[in-house]
């Protein structure tokens, strides 16, 4: 090897890291810049119409009507927007694609804050979830922003964990702000407070008051306090289905029962479920340390949006961005975590470029991994050390 040879490899050698960061970062925005003309039924039916009733009401001075369902905070992230001089469809992609690095940014974060300062399971946790699919379907072809509410989420993990409580609370009160579907982290949080009893239950108000904060410029035009929450509630009674593309175990019996007969013990079954891991966890574990926490969250997250009814593909964006994290903290659940987003994927193709598939047995499979989690970790968190 030539002295010269010799000294480039050296330099790229020390320098590797630095060097796959930058290079997955940049391929990461290329192939977002790829689906930038991608237009979803959603990008067409519900997110330029928003832009444009906003953009048509005045911008900012529009905060004082709802503009779609959304709440008040991503409706001023499009009032802010509509000042800029680019494209409606490009703007939504960048914000949310924003925040795919902020969140594979927190994801590497917590792999290597849980992998004893693993720097490789870092870097490479941050590569797989700025280049997973489903993180680039959702928000360079979808245009939507589950990317930005589960940073908050992770990014209030991090914070639980470092005993931040109070800041804690608030980011998971801004991941409220934009997404309702925050609520499926929200088993855990309560879980953390009966087991653990290191903080109050005043700890839980800033929740409402970052959806407050967050809300001041929507507040100052002209809208109400409860108009905050109201939103939300309105919500809840919007579809009728027992599973909307999402293979979850009511997927089985969605066409042939009314959702009126089984929406209430779908309910009732998941608060129950949701208990018993409580219950056991409670009595039954022992030093609550960040990976048990991390496990704990995973498995009552996926247990809402699996159990629950009324459940979208895309509501299962939370546990799939926790199964990549738990792949590199124990490599058990890889295979997993690589059929789970295989499954989630395969939902994803149906309203994107409308592959068709039978929902049944998606489910099960969904079913079969969502127990291989709960056969893994469970004993993990069960273990006394």
């Amino acid at each position: 090897m030539y002295k010269v040879e010799r000294l480039i490899v050296e330099w790229l050698d020390r320098h590797l890291t630095v060097i796959f960061i930058v290079a997955v970062s940049v391929c990461g925005i290329l192939i977002r810049f790829m689906f930038r003309n991608f237009e979803s039924g959603d990008s067409k039916a519900f997110l330029l119409p928003w832009w444009e009733e906003i953009n048509n009401n005045g911008g900012i001075r529009a905060l004082k009507y709802q503009t779609g369902n959304y709440n008040m905070l991503y409706q001023f992230l499009i009032a802010i927007m509509t000042y800029l001089p680019i494209k409606p469809l490009y703007q939504y992609k960048i914000l949310s694609g924003i925040f795919d690095y902020l969140l594979a940014l927190g994801v590497g974060y917590m792999s290597y804050n849980l992998t004893n300062k693993d720097m490789t399971k870092g870097v490479l946790a941050y590569a797989v979830t700025l280049m997973s699919p489903l993180v680039i379907f959702n928000s360079a072809a979808w245009a939507q922003c589950d990317s930005i509410y589960v940073f908050f989420i992770v990014l209030s993990l991090i914070l639980l964990m470092d005993e931040h409580y109070g800041i804690s609370f608030f980011m998971l009160g801004v991941a409220f702000s934009f997404k309702l579907q925050t609520v499926f982290i929200l088993p855990f949080f309560i879980f953390y407070y009966f087991k653990e009893r290191k903080f109050s239950i005043i700890q839980f108000l800033p929740i409402p008051l970052a959806m407050c904060v967050t809300a001041i410029p929507s507040l100052v035009m002209g809208r109400g306090i409860a108009d905050v929450f109201m939103n939300y509630v309105e919500q809840i009674g919007t579809y009728t289905s027992l599973a909307i593309n999402y293979p979850s175990v009511w997927c089985v019996v969605n066409e042939a029962v009314s959702p009126e007969t089984l929406k209430a013990p779908a309910v009732i079954i998941t608060v129950v479920l949701i208990g018993i891991f409580m219950y056991i966890w409670i009595k039954s574990a022992e030093n609550m340390d960040k990976k048990k926490m991390l496990y704990c969250a995973f498995i009552l997250a996926y247990t809402c949006v699996f159990f629950l009814p009324k459940m979208h593909e895309r509501y299962g964006y939370l546990y799939e961005i926790l199964a990549i994290l738990i792949a590199f903290v124990d490599k058990k659940t890889i295979i997993p975590c690589v059929v789970l987003n295989m499954v989630s994927l395969i939902t994803y193709s149906l309203y994107l470029y409308g592959v068709s598939y039978d929902m049944r047995i998606l489910g099960c499979i969904n079913g079969l991994v969502y127990l291989a989690y709960v056969v893994i970790l469970v004993p993990i968190i069960l273990k006394k050390s």
